[in-house]
């Protein structure tokens, strides 16, 4: 749609591709980190892949009530979104798609994250004893969290902070293009991948990482780049082949390998 209508479209298209990447990641650190932390408050270990690990949260209600479908469609979860997404594209394309998403994010984050800093004030002020957020920093010589308390929203912060400066260069530059969109669309599908790695307590390999280039490398060499006047192209085919296929194909092959051990 943004190729289609127009490059005016090419800021609010990579703008809301990072919305829904701060979203996603919030979401799951956010469950995974206060299961954790509930499940310190246990003697016997909860089952994160269980059916039902013994945690049931404090909010949720029988799924035939208003109030549970209203709750629903204000917190605005993944699926929800994909949809909204989906059926604003049909009715008025991609310009009224990139109208209404934002506003219906905002009031969405505004409705979320205030429960979530609630919730976490609660919360006793300990770490969780998991790599589940360093794990997903993508900072090089970095393995410790900023916060304690509020742990979870380090990898969202920082990815908001990627795209912010990035899309600023493409934008300052007038690079804003596919070749701008195709790397933005890498590194957050490198930082996806290391969110469902880190959930299942894994880590990327150092050298994938390392040729990523971790998040200062990637913002300066890009800046260079931009400034430079050097063609945008060739970074994009480097990350999309990197983080898209190289680093696909290693966890593919790494759990082969696993597989054929047991």
């Amino acid at each position: 749609g943004a190729s289609k209508e127009g490059k005016d479209l090419w800021i609010p298209a990579l703008a809301m591709m990072s919305i829904q990447t701060f979203r996603h990641l919030s979401d799951y650190n956010f469950a995974r980190v206060t299961k954790m932390r509930t499940e310190a408050k246990f003697e016997n270990k909860i089952e994160f892949l269980a059916d039902f690990d013994g945690i049931i949260p404090a909010e949720r209600v029988p799924k035939g009530r208003l109030r549970y479908w209203v709750g629903k469609i204000v917190q605005f979860p993944i699926g929800e979104r994909w949809l909204a997404i989906s059926v604003a594209s049909v009715v008025g394309g991609a310009g009224f798609t990139f109208t209404v998403m934002p506003i219906l994010a905002f009031i969405s984050a505004a409705v979320v994250f205030r429960g979530r800093l609630i919730r976490t004030r609660e919360m006793d002020k300990v770490g969780t004893n998991s790599t589940l957020i360093v794990d997903q920093l993508d900072l090089l010589g970095l393995r410790r969290s900023f916060f304690m308390l509020w742990d979870w929203i380090e990898p969202s912060l920082l990815r908001g902070v990627e795209a912010l400066i990035l899309i600023a260069i493409f934008a300052y530059q007038d690079l804003l293009g596919i070749p701008a969109f195709i790397i933005l669309f890498s590194i957050f599908f490198h930082h996806y991948d290391n969110l469902y790695r880190a959930l299942q307590g894994e880590q990327k390999p150092e050298w994938l990482s390392a040729l990523g280039l971790f998040l200062g490398g990637r913002v300066l060499l890009i800046g260079i780049a931009a400034l430079a006047g050097w063609s945008l192209t060739y970074f994009a085919w480097y990350f999309s082949l990197l983080f898209l296929g190289v680093s696909s194909l290693q966890w593919v092959m790494t759990h082969r390998v696993k597989g054929s051990k047991r």
